[in-house]
Order: structure tokens, then C-alpha cells, then sequence
């Protein structure tokens, strides 16, 4: 009796093993297989897939930092501009879970990011992401191109308008215009990004809306179908709330020559401003200072994505070399249809 009780005993040890084996291998499948690994081809489907987990795991980490009233506000000189100006917890910790995440799963890919690493945030396991996403699965299918690593770089800005951020506390309006982006250029050039919204609802009630896209494969379905035929006697204006005087006043003598008639809308942040035009809740999105290329990477392969564009002042494409100067003196023009930002520069080209 001792004896059959010690067999039953062992097929149960046994049963335990074998179960824990299989929920192991479906982690690892979940996580991409064996591909995470390879750090020479990258998968942009995969690449993507982990961005969007990891842009939507920092917003989550931005709206706790914001609730808990705790920013530790300090100041940074801004790299490449004049001034100073202020970072927070929730960068910090926004650009901690992006990088290493990144990092945790392709080692040596190359990261441009406006904030960064501070050993003392950078404690703890790194949260590594899925390497799949069903929005990305359901509309590539089979079409996972591998890129060579060397040709990829990631450029990433951990939380977008920070000052509204800190003032969110007083006034909850402002956390509209936060956004967590993640863009990823091959050869310099923008080719997928995530744009996460943490503080905005979606239509079911849920906290954080992220829209997607990938150049020559598709968008997030919450891009899909955005169809507005633009009033041509009211042009509407984004501008940033910073120094919108400047825009204003170039606007108004560019475009009230030809009978229009300008609206101004200004906001924050260069991602929801780039957002705006792509929803197609404002026409044309103009900057007219110097701006970093993380503030505008991610928009710039979203707006690409559905055949708008985006330029300097000057008409020029703007390339994404992470080894050179991340700056771009010559401001923005950025519209959702190539006709419209014909236009638009026409007009602007007098006012250079």
C-alpha cells in the first residue's frame, strides 16, 4: 500500500511538471519565440507590436505618478535650444519602461530619446512586451518583413507636453494634450509609430487611446474611415499655446488674402497636434520655432501613413539620423491631404 500510494504520489509531481512546462512555452510563444533573440533581422511587425505595449504600459505609469500628485518636478536645459525646461517623475519613468523594454528584448537597438536614464528609476525587473498585437495581427497577417538592425532606430519622446502635465493637477483639461509616442525610422526615414493618448477615453469609457501606423501596411482602426470634405472658406489653424502670437500673425497674412477665413485653435504638444490633423479636426498644423525630431517622429510616419505631409517651413522632408543633431530650426507645415500642403506652402513661401 505504501508502495502504490509513493507511485500515484510521483504521476502527481509529474501531471504538475508537465503542466507548468506547457504554460512556459505558451509565455514564450506569446512573447515572439525564439525571434526575440535575434538581434540582427527585426521584425517591424514584432518592433511595432512591443512599441505599442510598452507606450500604453508607460501611460498607465504617467496617469498613477500624476494621481499620486508626486512629479518631482526638476529642470533640464533644452538640448539644442535656448532655455530650460521641466521634467518629472513620469518622464522619467515613461522613458525607463520604453528603452529598457526595448532593450530587454533587442539589446543592441539604437534609441533616440528625449530624456535620459537615471540609475535611481532605473531599478527592478524591465517590463518586457508582448511581441504581438491582435490590431497588427489582424491586419499584416503574413507580411513580416525583417529589417536589419544596423538600418533601424527607435525615436522616442516618454511624455509629451510636460508643463500641462504639471499643471493637470489644477486643471484637468490640460492632460488632453499628454501623449506617449514611439516612432521607428529605417535609414532615417519614419516608418511606423504609436501615438498613446493616457489620460483621454476611449468610446467604451476605458482610460488611454493609442492610434497607430506603419507605412504601406495600415493604421489603428481608430484611423480608419476619417473622411471630411475641408470648408474652404474656413481654414483651421493648430498652433501651440506657447508662442501662438508668431503663428497667428504669419497665418492671418498668408491665408485672408485669398477670402478665407482663419481659425485658430491652439493646444499643446506637438503629438496631439499632429493627432488633430490626422482626425482632421483642424486643417493645417503650423510651428514656426525650432522644434526637436523626437516631438514630431511619431506624427510625421502617422501623417505619411495616410497620405498627408508633413515638412519644414522650407518645404523640406525631415530625416531621422540618430547621430546627428536631433533639432529642426525651420518649423512646420503639416496638413492631411498632399494638395492641402501644396497650398499651404504657397502661401508660406513669402513669409519665410
Amino acid at each position: 500500500m505504501e508502495f502504490s500510494r509513493r507511485i500515484r504520489l510521483n504521476k502527481t509531481t509529474v501531471f504538475l511538471i508537465v503542466l507548468v512546462f506547457l504554460a512556459l512555452v505558451m509565455v514564450y510563444l506569446l512573447m515572439g519565440g525564439g525571434d526575440k533573440y535575434n538581434d540582427h533581422d527585426i521584425k517591424i511587425s514584432q518592433l511595432l507590436a512591443a512599441s505599442i505595449h510598452l507606450a500604453e504600459k508607460a501611460g498607465q505609469e504617467i496617469v498613477e505618478i500624476r494621481k499620486s500628485k508626486s512629479l518631482q518636478e526638476t529642470s533640464k536645459l533644452k538640448e539644442g535650444l535656448a532655455g530650460k525646461e521641466i521634467v518629472t517623475l513620469g518622464d522619467q519613468k515613461s522613458h525607463n519602461i520604453i528603452t529598457r523594454g526595448l532593450k530587454e528584448v533587442w539589446p543592441t537597438l539604437r534609441t533616440k530619446s528625449e530624456e535620459k536614464t537615471q540609475s535611481d528609476h532605473d531599478k527592478g525587473r524591465a517590463f518586457r512586451p508582448l511581441l504581438k498585437h491582435p490590431e497588427i495581427t489582424a491586419k499584416i497577417q503574413q507580411r513580416n518583413e525583417k529589417v536589419n538592425s544596423d538600418d533601424i532606430a527607435v525615436w522616442i519622446d516618454p511624455l509629451d507636453a510636460t508643463k500641462e502635465y504639471t499643471e493637470g493637477g489644477t486643471n484637468p483639461e490640460l492632460l488632453k494634450y499628454v501623449t506617449v509616442m514611439v516612432c521607428i525610422t529605417v535609414s532615417d526615414e519614419p516608418i511606423a509609430s504609436v501615438i498613446h493618448q493616457p489620460f483621454v477615453k476611449d468610446t467604451n469609457g476605458r482610460q488611454g487611446i493609442t492610434y497607430w501606423a506603419w507605412v504601406d501596411h495600415g493604421v489603428s482602426p481608430n484611423l480608419e474611415g476619417i473622411k471630411s470634405s475641408p470648408n474652404t472658406n474656413t481654414i483651421r489653424v493648430i498652433s501651440s499655446r506657447s508662442h501662438s502670437g508668431d503663428v497667428i500673425k504669419v497665418a492671418n497674412s498668408a491665408l485672408s488674402d485669398s477670402g478665407n477665413k482663419v481659425e485658430h485653435i491652439v493646444a499643446a504638444g506637438a503629438g496631439y497636434k499632429t493627432l488633430q490633423v490626422a482626425l482632421q479636426k483642424a486643417d493645417l498644423y503650423l510651428h514656426t520655432t525650432p522644434i526637436k525630431k523626437w516631438d514630431i517622429c511619431a506624427g510625421d510616419a502617422l501623417i505619411y501613413t495616410l497620405d498627408g505631409v508633413m515638412t519644414t517651413r522650407k518645404g523640406h522632408f525631415i530625416t531621422y539620423d540618430p547621430d546627428v543633431d536631433a533639432k529642426v530650426n525651420d518649423g512646420l507645415i503639416v496638413a492631411y491631404t498632399k494638395n492641402w500642403h501644396s497650398y499651404f506652402f504657397s502661401k508660406f513661401r513669402k513669409f519665410q
